[in-house]
């Protein structure tokens, strides 16, 4: 009887050396996830807060766009220009 409680005494202090072992196996593998986790954890708050305030999201996103539309409009009128001349060239 004796050996036996020995025995599943040692079998019980292996597993938790065992268990202990893994943990800390375990903990060290994860450091490789802390830093993509956090900088998702980080995009999480800044759509919550966009959320949130609206008015913020949509002052940048018409600011967006007249920068956009001022840039693009010389464009847009040489573009023009050049379709008139040459429809006059056609015609």
């Amino acid at each position: 009887m004796r050996q036996q409680q020995l025995e599943l005494r040692l079998r019980h202090e292996r597993a938790l050396w065992r268990s202990a072992q893994l943990r800390q196996d375990f903990v060290q593998g994860a450091q490789a996830f802390a830093e993509p986790l956090a900088q998702l954890d980080r995009l999480g708050s800044g759509v919550g807060w966009l959320r949130r305030h609206p008015l913020v999201f949509a002052a940048l996103f018409a600011c967006g766009v007249a920068v956009t539309s001022r840039l693009a409009l010389p464009k847009a009128v040489r573009w023009w220009s050049l379709v008139r001349t040459l429809r006059g060239l056609v015609r």
